[in-house]
This record gives C-alpha cells, sequence and structure tokens, in this order.
C-alpha cells in the first residue's frame, strides 16, 4: 500500500532560496541542469550504485567518494526505481526520512562534481571544503518535488576535498542521490551571479504538488 504525502505549499520566499548568489571562492562555481551530470562534467567517473551492495550503511567507500550518513544511517537500494531522478538502485534515506546530513569525503581531491537528486519537498544545502576545512563553495538547492527531469546538482571549485549535503528544514523528506561524478581535471569555472534550479518564481504564487512516499509496512 502507498501513501501520498501531499507538498507544502512552497511560497516565493522558499523559491527564492533555491538563487545560488557568487561563490565564495574566486574559482568556485554552482553546477545545475538536467539529464546527467556528465552534461556537465565531461569524462568524470561517475558512481551510479548499480553494483553496490544493497542495505544500510554508517559509511561505504565506492571508487574516490567516501559516502557518509552524518546522523544516521544511509540506505543503497532501488526504492523507485525510474522515478524522482533516480534512474536505478541509489542512496536515500528511505521512510524514516534519516540522514538528514550527508558527507561526501573524496580519497584524492576532486576539482568538480555533481550528482541526481530528486524528490526533496525542502531545501538542502550542498557545502564543498579543501584539505584544510575551508569552505569553498555552498549553495542551496531548492525542493525538486516530483521532477523526475533528471534535475542535477554539484559544485566546481579547485582542491575539494569534501562536501556536505544538509537539510535545511525540519520537516519529514525522503530523497535520492544518484550518477554521482566527479573529476581531478583542472576547472576554470566562472562564478554564477545566480542560479535558478528548477523552480517557479511568481510574485507571491504557489505551487502545490503530489509525492509518493513508501508506507512504512512496507519496510
Amino acid at each position: 500500500m502507498t501513501n501520498f504525502l501531499t507538498k507544502v505549499v512552497v511560497s516565493s520566499a522558499v523559491v527564492l532560496a533555491g538563487i545560488s548568489f557568487s561563490a565564495t571562492n574566486a574559482n568556485a562555481a554552482s553546477i545545475s541542469g538536467f539529464g546527467s551530470p556528465l552534461s556537465a562534467i565531461s569524462g568524470g567517473t561517475v558512481i551510479d550504485f548499480e553494483t553496490a551492495p544493497s542495505g544500510d550503511f554508517e559509511k561505504i567507500t565506492l571508487g574516490n567518494v567516501t559516502f557518509t550518513g552524518v546522523d544516521a544511517r544511509l540506505t543503497i537500494g532501488s526504492d523507485y526505481s525510474g522515478e524522482y531522478n533516480n534512474p536505478g538502485k541509489s542512496i536515500y534515506n528511505g521512510v524514516d526520512y534519516a540522514p538528514n546530513q550527508f558527507k561526501f569525503d573524496f580519497g584524492s581531491t576532486v576539482n568538480a562534481f555533481a550528482f541526481n537528486f530528486g524528490a526533496s519537498n525542502t531545501p538542502w544545502r550542498l557545502s564543498s571544503f579543501d584539505v584544510g576545512g575551508n569552505l569553498l563553495d555552498s549553495r542551496i538547492i531548492a525542493p525538486t518535488l516530483a521532477s523526475n527531469r533528471g534535475d542535477y546538482f554539484g559544485i566546481s571549485a579547485n582542491g575539494i576535498k569534501y562536501a556536505t549535503l544538509v537539510q535545511q528544514s525540519r520537516n519529514d523528506d525522503y530523497v535520492f542521490i544518484d550518477n554521482f561524478t566527479s573529476t581531478s581535471v583542472a576547472t576554470t569555472a566562472v562564478p554564477e551571479p545566480f542560479t535558478i534550479v528548477g523552480t517557479l518564481i511568481g510574485g507571491t504564487a504557489a505551487l502545490r504538488m503530489r509525492k509518493k512516499i513508501k508506507d512504512t509496512n512496507k519496510m
């Protein structure tokens, strides 16, 4: 049995959270688009989770990336495959909505990364850091709602050692991360003055959407 969770009204104030203003580092820039993250990171290495073990993990290393559920175990599996920018197996936080903080540690520094991100009801903050823990760039990812257009998000900055993805609301949010793509090729990206990410801005107009949420009885 599948429950339906009505999307909360997304006001213009929340929509504005989808704008990423000038980067915090001179050579940093936000990455976003629709389809495959390889569209933005040509020649990058893709982790699609298809051959990763399924289950719950505090952390798991795949290739050059260690994925960590900061405040709870993350899940790798096939829930809602083909929906919510989730073409196959993916990382997600399941019907318990935890973790609401993810960390991505790179074994060797990268200069750009991006991933498909789906089903979010609330804004999430994506930040990248260098080997000294200094912030390179930070951006807000606006809710992707029921989109299945392949929404992807990331950051381009020289010398990224790790990144964090943190929910910005206490509301429950069941999200998917797939096709995590990164490259160590040097970047010369120009910082974006702002980016509107998959949302509609219209004064005080509001948007209501519906998203399927798996019933806990199916766990």
